[in-house]
């Protein structure tokens, strides 16, 4: 056993903008990827990303669930709970001190160079609310007061493995990949004041090897299982082997949240609807007890998912409809999942992300997506859906291909957010996408997709958006009214402007493009 040490020698956290619930519509998060300066920041902090309490002397009431799951892992090494704290990235000062050893950080897009963040600021210029807030909380002089060892880890850490990164923001050691099996060594050296590796590399683990968490996490975000084993050569998660968590260790966590005051569950995976699945077919009895197991908890009001995926869906086209009867879904009571649509040309498809279509085939992918987007919204659910710009070798014609899709789903309940691609996976030799590089087709895509999300928003915010308040509710929706309105005008205006081959502006960026393809509308083509 340990020795009993007062105080807190491991201070957990991240930067403003992972510790907000933004009340209760998890997908307002993407928010964080847009460069400051088109609202005001009080409006920003104030009404799209609140934060989470804090209680005596600086602790989060909720945190991010990677922190809830490393502060699991340390009281399960060893280390005392009046040792381990999460902190309010706010109040920091009042909880590091003299006896602190270690402050841990968990990141999403540190450097703003994730997919949906440099899309925006290539676009757009300035400095994304995530990139900013990070180097906000790095050059906080509590740092730089005591003798702290500094830890970053979480899903954008591979941002910050270089090493100039690390001495730039003072960070110590970088955790890369699955961080149960190395953190309590880890950390337990930093205690000591042992040297530290520059870069730790996780191991996969076990599903007996990930603890339950013990405090409430933010968005009452709950793991059901890790891992992806699609294969889609751009993405990280993809690589990795699926590995399903206990019905049991989910209703236990769900109840950590219940008791906090929570009653709205998201379920986390890259495909919730895979739970248990038979390699690429779904499992639809078990996602179905998944489901009731969870929704049957005394307190939990309501359930939804945070990923997806069209062929799971299609794969067991029963399943999606028995899951909205178990959570009595109806015409005023939606869900909503992230789902990666990419691109609609079945080349790519085959070329990069061929173990996405599975079971079916890469030239159905296009039919895959509308059938299983219909089935979705017959049941009550509405797929929110990314594109990638850019992807390695993809040409006009394949945007067309894609743009044709957008058309033929233009008339479902469905968002798309197109992204540049960003070399990750088996892709990170690849260059980044950037704005210079996209063609009219690309700008279409862009104006298209933002057209559809924009009259979408106002509908998707009445019905997803649960824990506003109604001042707060009243508030937002006029932000969003006007918002849409002013940004639709100026969607058809830069519209008019790249099909005569007029300058047009997107933020502090001038284009002038001469589009080639004649009324997009009517599927011209190159002449």
């Amino acid at each position: 056993m340990r020795e009993n040490i007062r105080g807190y020698r491991i201070v957990l956290t991240a930067d403003r903008t992972l510790m907000s619930e933004y009340a209760g519509n998890i997908f307002f998060g993407f928010s964080t990827s847009a460069p400051r300066g088109f609202i005001p920041d009080w409006v920003y902090y104030r009404y799209v990303c609140p934060p989470v309490r804090a209680r005596g002397k600086g602790e989060a009431v909720f945190a991010p669930y990677s922190l809830r799951k490393i502060e699991a892992v340390l009281l399960r090494y060893g280390f005392k709970p009046n040792e381990v704290i999460v902190a309010h990235p706010d109040h920091l000062d009042k909880v590091i001190n003299e006896r602190t050893r270690v402050v841990a950080i968990t990141v999403m897009d540190p450097l703003g160079v994730g997919p949906v963040t440099s899309m925006f600021t290539n676009l757009f210029g300035g400095e994304a609310y995530d990139a900013y807030n990070f180097r906000k909380l790095m050059s906080s002089e509590v740092f730089t007061r005591y003798d702290l060892r500094i830890v970053v880890g979480g899903p954008g850490a591979w941002q910050l493995a270089d090493e100039g990164a690390q001495k730039e923001f003072g960070i110590d050691t970088v955790v890369i990949g699955e961080a149960e099996n190395v953190v309590g060594p880890l950390f337990d050296d930093a205690v000591k004041g042992n040297s530290l590796p520059r870069l730790v590399e996780g191991t996969t683990v076990s599903v007996e090897d990930m603890p339950n968490i013990v405090k409430p996490s933010i968005c009452c975000l709950i793991e059901v299982a890790r891992g992806c084993g699609r294969g889609c050569k751009f993405c990280s998660p993809t690589l990795l082997r699926s590995r399903c968590r206990s019905i049991q260790d989910i209703i236990e966590e769900a109840k950590v949240n219940v008791r906090a005051g929570k009653s709205v569950v998201i379920l986390h995976s890259e495909d919730v609807f895979r739970y248990k699945a038979r390699g690429v077919y779904p499992n639809p009895t078990a996602v179905e007890e998944l489901f009731r197991s969870v929704f049957n908890v005394e307190g939990v009001k309501n359930v939804s998912v945070s990923h997806g995926c069209f062929t799971s869906i299609l794969s067991a086209p029963g399943m999606l409809p028995n899951i909205s009867e178990i959570m009595n879904l109806g015409r005023r009571n939606w869900r909503a999942y992230e789902v990666g649509l990419e691109t609609g040309s079945p080349r790519l498809v085959k070329d990069h992300m061929e173990g996405k279509c599975k079971p079916f085939k890469p030239e159905d992918w296009p039919e895959i997506v509308k059938q299983a987007t219909g089935i979705s919204n017959d049941a009550y659910w509405m797929p929110v859906s990314t594109l990638v710009m850019g992807l390695p070798g993809e040409g006009a014609d394949d945007v067309m291909k894609t743009l044709e899709l957008i058309d033929d789903l233009e008339d479902f309940r469905i968002m798309f957010y197109p992204l540049f691609f960003v070399p990750m996976g088996r892709l990170s030799g690849e260059d980044y996408f950037t704005k210079e590089k996209m063609l009219p087709e690309h700008f279409e895509l862009f104006f298209k997709c933002w057209e559809i999300n924009l009259r979408q928003w106002p509908r998707t915010f009445n019905d997803l958006s649960v824990n506003y308040n109604f001042i707060q509710k009243a508030f937002v929706k006029l932000l969003l009214s006007r918002g849409v309105s002013i940004s639709l005008k100026a969607i058809k205006k830069n519209r008019e402007s790249l099909r005569t081959g007029k300058p047009f502006w997107i933020g502090k960026n001038e284009f002038q493009m001469l589009w080639h393809l004649g009324d997009i509308e009517k599927g011209g083509e190159k002449g």
